[in-house]
Formats: structure tokens, sequence, C-alpha cells
């Protein structure tokens, strides 16, 4: 690997936070990997692209997704192979009482 390649990891990237430093990332021309849920929704993350930019497909097509968990540790080793930053947005977010502890 070129010891100048540099590659972003984001966790979250489907969060509202995480969509929105994709969006940065993407226009900064950083080379960006990012994980998801097999269950995620990408057209939020396209939502809001387009509340930017004129042509979101054309950033959002540069995000290199990954299905993980953020649990999974073991999985996680292997996708974090040749990255070099990374940024962890990924959370929990439930106004249900009973997921409190989560």
């Amino acid at each position: 690997m070129d010891k100048f390649f540099v590659m972003t990891f984001v966790t979250g990237g489907t969060g509202l936070v995480g969509a929105h430093l994709l969006y940065e990332l993407t226009s900064a021309g950083k080379n960006v990997k990012a994980l998801k849920r097999g269950t995620s929704n990408l057209g939020q993350v396209l939502k809001t692209f387009s509340c930017y930019s004129e042509c979101p497909e054309k950033l959002f097509d540069l995000i290199e997704w990954v299905d993980g968990d953020i649990l999974d540790y073991f999985s996680l080793e292997h996708i974090l192979s040749g990255v070099t930053e990374i940024y962890h947005c990924a959370a929990i977010v439930s106004l249900d009482p009973k997921e409190r502890k989560k």
C-alpha cells in the first residue's frame, strides 16, 4: 500500500451526523469506507447529499459501503484493513424506555 494513501472509515454513516460527515469527506476528495447494517436505508444518505449538491449521486457513489456490526470485533478487524483514519458516529438512538440500558 502506498504510504501516502489515506482511507477514512466512518461508523454510523447512515445516521444524521454520519451522513453529513460523509458528504463533507467525499466533497473534500477523501477515500471513504462506511459501515452499515444490512438493513440500512441508504436512500436517507443520498437525500442528505441532495440538500447540498446538484449531483448527489456522484459523491455518494464514491463511498465504499461495507456491511457489518459495530459490536462484532472480528469482522471489524477485517473491515479496517488499510484504514488510516476513523470517525466513530455510530450510536443507538431510541426514545423507547426499554432500550435505555443499550
